[in-house]
Parts: C-alpha cells; sequence; structure tokens
C-alpha cells in the first residue's frame, strides 16, 4: 500500500513569512465585520419576512370584516322587508284583542269570567 503524505497543520512554508500582528488584527477585523453584515442581513431578512406575513394577516381581517359588514346589511335589510310585511296584520290583531279585552267578553258567552285557579267557572 502506498504511503500517503498527511500535511501537518502546523507545518509552514518555509518562504512563508510569518503573519505580523498588525495583520492579524487587519484578518480580524475582515472577519468580524463579515459576520455582523451577515446578522444584519439575516436579521433584515426575518424582520422584512414578518412584516409581510403581519401586513398580509392584516389584509385578509380587513376583507373578512367587510365581508361580514356585507352579510349583516344584507341579513338587516331583508329582516326589515319581512318586518314590513307583517307589520299590518299585528296592527290588527292589537286592535282585535283590544276590543275583545274592552268587551265583556266572547259574544254568547254564559257567566262572567273569574281569575284562574279559584275552582269558579265561567
Amino acid at each position: 500500500m502506498p504511503e500517503a503524505h498527511v500535511p501537518q497543520i502546523d507545518d509552514h512554508e518555509e518562504g512563508a513569512a510569518p503573519i505580523t500582528t498588525a495583520a492579524a488584527g487587519l484578518l480580524q477585523r475582515k472577519w468580524l465585520v463579515k459576520i455582523v453584515l451577515e446578522v444584519a442581513l439575516i436579521g433584515t431578512g426575518v424582520f422584512l419576512g414578518l412584516m409581510g406575513e403581519r401586513w398580509r394577516e392584516h389584509a385578509q381581517h380587513r376583507e373578512l370584516a367587510q365581508m361580514s359588514l356585507r352579510r349583516f346589511r344584507t341579513e338587516i335589510l331583508s329582516n326589515r322587508k319581512a318586518l314590513g310585511a307583517v307589520t299590518d296584520y299585528h296592527a290588527t290583531m292589537r286592535k282585535n284583542l283590544e276590543r275583545y279585552l274592552a268587551s265583556a267578553g266572547p259574544p254568547g258567552a254564559l257567566g262572567t269570567r273569574t281569575s284562574k285557579g279559584t275552582g269558579d267557572q265561567y
């Protein structure tokens, strides 16, 4: 089996210059700026996504409210129409009941009326 060369992490090329403290600081700053930028972009994306979802839900609720108001209006109009159709009937019935209660009783009734529960007959 042929031998494979496994590079060592600590190996440096012989001609490479060692990293100075200033260069290390610059690399660290670039890395930090890159991380901060990525976090800011991800946060902005999440924020915009949540705002878009909120706007969509608000529009949906507004549409449902408008549909409900239209149904209420239709129901109220149909109830007014139905009430108008029976108003004359109820007015006539009220007049008849008032005349009946004002009279001595039904025509041809025997005896007088008494309160219920006393055992008296008509």
